[in-house]
C-alpha cells in the first residue's frame, strides 16, 4: 500500500491511497470511512485545507486498516 498527497490548488490537499501495484490513486475519506476514485468526489470529500490535515488522515487511515487486519480471531475450544 503507498500513499501520497495531491495539491490541486493553494488551500486544498487530498489524500491518497494505491492499494496495488495495478490500482489507482484513490482519494481518503475518513468520515465515510470509505475511498473515492473519482475527481469530483476526491475533491469534495477528500480534500483537505492543509497539508498536515492531509498527514492525519492518512495517519487515521493507516490505524484503521491495520485494526482491520487482526480480526477476525479465532479461538480453539
Amino acid at each position: 500500500m503507498k500513499f501520497r498527497i495531491k495539491q490541486i490548488d493553494e488551500n486544498t490537499y487530498i489524500p491518497q491511497v494505491k492499494q496495488n501495484f495495478f490500482s489507482s490513486w484513490h482519494g481518503i475519506d475518513n468520515k465515510w470511512n470509505d475511498i473515492w476514485l473519482n475527481e469530483f468526489f476526491q475533491t469534495k470529500y477528500c480534500g483537505q485545507n492543509t497539508y498536515q490535515n492531509a498527514i492525519n488522515e492518512i495517519e487515521i487511515w493507516k490505524t484503521k486498516n491495520h485494526k482491520k487486519k487482526n480480526y477476525p480471531k479465532y479461538f480453539e475450544v
